[in-house]
């Protein structure tokens, strides 16, 4: 899981998504042939770059539907997350 505070897109999503898979080469070099991207299907994650870019890698991805929560275990995390102040000190925050 990667949290950010910056405006994603395919770029990001790619990047992220070359160090994800290092990791994953590290612990098992056979992730690939049992593992299922899920993506949520934000345009950046259907976008020309992100799908060829996974198809070079040979990574099997599913996009769920819309408003799919039941179908997506890190909407979970997420609902639990906005249930927590995550900021009490009120620390300035933000993509600027």
């Amino acid at each position: 899981m990667s949290l950010s505070t910056v405006n994603t897109g395919s770029e990001q999503l790619c990047l992220y998504l070359k160090w994800l898979m290092v990791k994953l080469n590290k612990q098992d070099k056979n992730w690939q042939e049992k593992t299922i991207l899920l993506l949520d299907g934000a345009s950046y994650h259907r976008s020309k770059e992100t799908r060829n870019y996974l198809t070079n890698k040979g990574v099997k991805v599913v996009i769920g539907g819309p408003y799919a929560f039941a179908g997506a275990p890190i909407e979970h995390f997420f609902s639990a997350l906005k249930c927590v102040d995550l900021n009490p000190s009120g620390l300035k925050t933000g993509k600027k």
